[in-house]
């Protein structure tokens, strides 16, 4: 009875971890049911979609290398709007701290004002503004050609050609489209006379800060006073140089009168040209030229540079 009883107890025992086990996995499968449920089936092709990603990254390098990074003028645009962008940040900046002061309303107008004056920039074309100035140059040439006209021979009349790659100064026949060569000294002499008194009143005109108000010209006078030959002058006196010639350095002379008068006179500024010259007083006072003084004469042991017994310098 007692061994009976025994085996009831153990069996009893048994049963009852077998229920707990039980119950354990039961609830262990509902968990795991719930968490799988709306989720699909790993039964896609992992090789097929690492493949179709990296064709996705291949398609986006290509477009990344089919930008012109390196182009100068993809480069221009980026900077422009660079700028634009820095311009506007440090305007709303200054407008952010106008607009607390009692000026808001007047700041407001200057900022629409500098915006406007932003958006009419315009880049200059050179190619034209020299062309430009260029014609102004030869018109402002042809008046002192003009003036030097008596001077000037079988080329009275002729146009101011300005060669700007050679730097020189032409003249060209009327309807003429090609300049003409000109021979002589005394041509030459007024062609570069009229062509550094033209310059000079352009940049005066054009209020150039660079070059200084002044020209010194030395001995305008020399193709009347005798030629080079075999690098040797042969040099006149006053007395016989022609009469003809006489009057071309008279001309020569009037014309530098001509430019001081008009540029103190209509350009309302100050010049100065220093003459170095061999020519008589009596040049500028008979022809009553008003801008001529007489500094210093060089005669009679009187020398802008002096030697002493031994030719030295001093």
């Amino acid at each position: 009875m007692v061994a009976q009883n025994y085996a009831l107890v153990a069996h009893s025992v048994r049963n009852t971890q077998l229920d707990l086990l039980i119950s354990s996995l039961q609830d262990e499968y509902e968990q795991i049911t719930q968490n799988n449920k709306g989720k699909l089936p790993f039964d896609f092709n992992i090789n097929y979609k690492i493949k179709e990603y990296e064709d996705k990254v291949t398609d986006i390098n290509s477009t990344i290398f089919d930008i012109p990074i390196n182009d100068k003028s993809t480069k221009n645009e980026i900077d422009k709007l660079i700028f634009i962008g820095e311009l506007r940040v440090k305007l709303e900046l200054y407008k952010q701290q106008w607009n607390e002061s009692d000026e808001e309303e007047n700041i407001s107008e200057k900022i629409k004002n500098i915006e406007e004056q932003i958006n009419d920039i315009k880049l200059i074309d050179y190619q034209d503004k020299r062309e430009t100035i260029l014609r102004l140059l030869d018109e402002l040439i042809q008046v002192y050609l003009d003036k030097s006209g008596d001077a000037l021979d079988n080329y009275e009349g002729y146009k101011s050609s300005f060669n700007y790659k050679e730097k020189k100064l032409e003249l060209r026949k009327p309807k003429s489209a090609y300049p003409s060569k000109v021979g002589s000294s005394s041509n030459h002499m007024f062609l570069h006379l009229c062509l550094f008194l033209g310059l000079h009143e352009l940049i005066l005109i054009q209020k150039s800060p660079y070059v200084p108000q002044w020209l010194i010209i030395d001995q305008p006078s020399r193709p009347y006073f005798g030629e080079e030959k075999e690098n040797i002058v042969r040099k006149l006196s006053w007395e016989k140089v022609k009469k003809s010639d006489k009057g071309k350095i008279t001309i020569a002379m009037q014309l530098l009168d001509y430019f001081i008068n008009y540029i103190i006179t209509e350009l309302k500024t100050d010049f100065q040209i220093i003459l170095l010259e061999h020519i008589p007083k009596s040049i500028w006072t008979e022809a009553g030229l008003s801008n001529f003084h007489l500094v210093e004469e060089f005669k009679n042991g009187n020398a802008l540079i002096r030697f002493d017994e031994n030719n030295q310098a001093y």
